[in-house]
Parts: structure tokens; sequence; C-alpha cells
């Protein structure tokens, strides 16, 4: 369906992730498994190779 609100679409519009890809909240670090994270993960697959993945 043209236009419908899938998932990347809802990504696409949402302001968080909008400020999360501009650098414009504050970083917050995290450990996970002992290894400590600079950045948060966020949702990729084919079509946003760059981005990481949510945890």
């Amino acid at each position: 369906m043209p236009g419908s609100l899938n998932e990347i679409n809802v990504v696409y519009r949402s302001p968080l992730m909008n400020k999360i890809a501009n650098g414009e909240l504050p970083l917050v670090s995290f450990v996970a498994n002992g290894r400590t994270y600079n950045y948060g993960y966020y949702l990729a697959d084919g079509i946003y190779p760059k981005w990481q993945t949510f945890v």
C-alpha cells in the first residue's frame, strides 16, 4: 500500500530518531556483557546498513 506507515516510515518520521541521527541528543554509555558502548544501537536492515541495531 503506497504511503503506508510501515516500520521504516515510522522510524523515518520519528522526531526522536531524527535527533539521534543528527547528533542532537547527549551521549549515554552503557555496558552489555562486559563491553562498554558509547552509542545506542538502532534497528537496521538492508535499507539502512550504516545504522546499528536497537538494544
